[in-house]
């Protein structure tokens, strides 16, 4: 087990503190969550299930535990560490739409995919959403979450109330034992509330301080009966998508969104695929909308959109590859993020989108050990036999670092590789 020094604390909750936390022997700097050693059974039960829950995960919106300690105490786990918190950064974000869209949209995902597993969180509030940036967030503290699918571990101490009282639903206040899904939405339309007004210091609301195209939905969110409310966190994105299109025409991100979708369905139409191209370059630095249409579009489109203007697409796939390799993903994230590199590599016949691929999937497979994504990584190299291609592979990899490099040829059938590419994995 690596060894983790304490450096500073950060903050403290009801039964536990988290610290600044320096890995060793590398220097890497973490945030590490202890629980109080005066903390009760009950106390070590929950941080334990908040432990279970969070390994269960795996999304870029949901904090990842990268080591921890629960046999013995003190009982803690090792996370990334983030600057602040939305809470933090509320001041900044009310009454600002285009950061209330990425962010809450952000927040959206990481709970329809916490609900896909099966796991409703409980307690969603500005608090327990950490960021780094705008395109750094992370939904956590599942202590009190509740996996859905697994009986054994369901637990909520009788008579105790769960989530925080201006967020919390009817249903959490009375009989948390029995909450579900519809209470997580019931929390994300008190802070979807929150986010166009001010920091909530009530559970009164007036929705004629909304935007009226934003009521409707907190209207339905925070409905007091959960059947009356958004059946799902899907339904409330779609609701919140419809909305979205209103508020963006100018910048266009409603209808990109839309035509990724459309292109799913039908890859070959070409007027959308050139709308979506042009939607993605003016919005450039909207890195989230450029990885999910990349991620999401399927190939055949692409390939459109290289006849359509490769120099435009170069630059997407450039912007999209820095994005990815600069930002924390899980495991499986990043399965899905070498699988997409290699399925656009066999679509698009660009030498230098290619190389740029095969440098993601270089550097996905040796720096997080994705051998799956390294073994991937070996057959598109084999197969690389044009001398436009070979040049350009050879020349976006030649500045990688060297270890790297050798690292993966460790990998790679180098006597199946065109000679020059064979020499940039050899010491």
């Amino acid at each position: 087990m690596a060894d983790y020094q304490d450096k500073a604390s950060i903050g403290k909750g009801g039964f536990a503190e988290v610290l600044s936390c320096e890995r060793t022997p590398d220097g890497a700097i973490f945030a590490k969550k202890v629980l109080f050693t005066t903390a009760s059974a009950q106390m070590v039960e929950r941080f334990q299930q908040e432990v279970r829950i969070l390994a269960k995960l795996d999304h870029p919106n949901i904090v990842k535990v990268f080591d921890s300690q629960l046999d013995t105490t003190p009982y803690w786990y090792v996370m990334p560490l983030y600057q602040a918190s939305l809470r933090d950064e509320l001041p900044r974000v009310i009454g600002n739409d285009a950061r209330t869209q990425k962010l809450f949209g952000a927040i959206l995902d990481a709970v329809e995919y916490a609900h896909r597993e099966g796991v409703i969180h409980r307690d969603l509030k500005p608090q327990n959403v950490m960021m780094n940036g705008d395109d750094d967030l992370v939904v956590t503290d599942f202590g009190i979450g509740r996996i859905l699918d697994a009986e054994g571990d369901r637990f909520t101490f009788t008579g105790q109330r769960m989530g925080s009282s201006w967020y919390a639903s009817p249903e959490q206040m009375s009989d948390a034992k029995h909450v579900d899904h519809r209470s997580d939405i019931y929390n994300l339309g008190r802070m979807l509330y929150e986010l166009f007004t001010e920091r909530l210091n009530s559970a009164v609301q007036n929705l004629s301080r909304l935007p009226p195209n934003i009521a409707p939905i907190v209207e339905r969110c925070t409905q007091q009966l959960p059947g009356d409310r958004f059946e799902s966190v899907t339904e409330l994105k779609d609701a919140w998508r419809a909305a979205n299109e209103v508020t963006s025409a100018d910048s266009g991100i409603g209808e990109a969104k839309r035509l990724v979708t459309e292109l799913v369905v039908t890859p070959q139409l070409h007027a959308k695929a050139e709308r979506l191209l042009q939607l993605l370059t003016q919005n450039v630095q909207n890195d989230d909308l450029l990885r999910d249409a990349l991620m999401q579009v399927p190939p055949a489109s692409v390939s459109l959109m290289l006849s359509i203007d490769a120099e435009g697409l170069r630059k997407l796939v450039r912007q999209f590859v820095g994005h990815v390799l600069t930002h924390s993903w899980g495991a499986s994230y990043l399965d899905k993020l070498g699988a997409r590199c290699g399925n656009l590599y066999v679509s698009v016949h660009d030498p230098s989108i290619r190389a740029e691929l095969l440098y993601c999937n270089l550097i996905i497979g040796v720096k997080s050990k994705r051998y799956g994504v390294l073994e991937a990584l070996a057959q598109l190299l084999q197969s690389a036999r044009d001398p436009f291609e070979v040049k350009a592979i050879q020349d976006r990899l030649k500045n990688v670092d060297q270890t790297v490099r050798l690292e993966a040829g460790r990998w790679l059938d180098l006597g199946e590789l065109d000679p020059k590419l064979a020499a940039l994995f050899r010491s």
